[in-house]
Formats: structure tokens, C-alpha cells, sequence
């Protein structure tokens, strides 16, 4: 009996590599929805070292919203500003928290969007100053590439905030 040339064909090469080992698979980056998904774990979290390792030389961060009740935060370019930057416009806020949503990705981008909850405390507002609690709508705006955040753009609606401080100090 003889064996079908197409046997023969495509049973060669399943032959060549029946005898090696396993090939160690090659470091490829992560995709852009894990990526995400790790990233706003963290950041939901405000762990803001292990953000760091997200980004890279290449990375910007910024928050247009915040020109709404002072200065524009960012943007701001690689590590060490982007967690000095965090730090800092935190400071003062120990229980900072995002909780998301929604979550999704598409092609390079992420998005996620969410609530920004805290406490400004009424001792960093002014002397006898109450408490006050927010929780705002956030949408967080990421581009990914080669398993690194390049840009992470917020958006926060603080409709509201500046009548809400400024109600804590009457």
C-alpha cells in the first residue's frame, strides 16, 4: 500500500519537531487589556509605586479638569514626575480610592470610568474647617504600548467642589 503524497507532506514537519524540546516562548509584551486591567487595579488602589512601573520616559500624565477649582494638573513626562506629581496633589488625603465601573479597551487606548472618592480635610482647608467627602465621576483615559501606560489622561467632574470647600469653612 502506498502512503498519499499528502500524508507524507504535511506528516514531515509534525515529524521535525516530535523529538526537540519545548521551545522556552519568547518575552512578548503584555496586551493592552491586561495592561489596563493591572493598571487601574493599582491605580483604583492609589498605589503610587506600583504605578511607576507602568510607565516609562515616554509617559505623560495630566488632568485638564482640575483647571476647574485651581491650577491644571500636568501634563507632566516620565516616572519621577508623574509620582512626584501624584504624591504631592494628594498630599494632605489618606483615603483616596477610585472604584470603577466600567472598564474597556480598544486598539492601543483603555478607558475607565468610575467614582474618585476622598476626604479634604477641614484642617487643610482652613482653621475650623469641616470635613468634606467627595464623589466624583471620573473617566480615566489611558495609551498603552509595548506593556507600558505612554499617556493617562483623567477626567473629573468637579461641578460643585469649590461651593462645597467653601461651605466647610462657614
Amino acid at each position: 500500500m502506498r502512503t498519499p503524497w499528502l500524508t507524507v507532506v504535511v506528516g514531515l514537519p509534525l515529524l521535525a519537531f516530535a523529538g526537540q524540546a519545548p521551545q522556552a516562548e519568547k518575552s512578548e509584551p503584555r496586551g493592552v487589556a491586561e495592561v489596563a486591567r493591572a493598571y487601574f487595579e493599582r491605580y483604583a488602589a492609589w498605589d503610587v509605586e506600583g504605578l511607576r512601573t507602568f510607565y516609562d520616559q515616554r509617559s505623560v500624565w495630566s488632568d485638564p479638569t482640575t483647571a476647574e477649582i485651581g491650577p491644571r494638573v500636568g501634563p507632566v513626562t516620565g516616572p519621577e514626575a508623574i509620582v512626584g506629581l501624584l504624591r504631592s496633589s494628594t498630599r494632605g488625603i489618606d483615603d483616596l480610592r477610585f472604584e470603577f465601573e466600567e472598564q474597556f479597551s480598544s486598539g492601543d487606548r483603555a478607558l475607565a470610568i468610575g467614582r474618585l472618592k476622598y476626604t479634604l480635610r477641614g484642617k487643610n482647608i482652613a482653621p475650623g474647617a469641616r470635613d468634606v467627602p467627595f464623589n466624583l465621576r471620573v473617566v480615566a483615559v489611558l495609551r498603552i504600548a509595548d506593556g507600558k501606560v505612554l499617556e493617562h489622561t483623567d477626567f473629573s467632574d468637579f461641578r460643585g467642589w469649590t461651593e462645597q470647600v467653601r461651605a466647610a469653612t462657614k
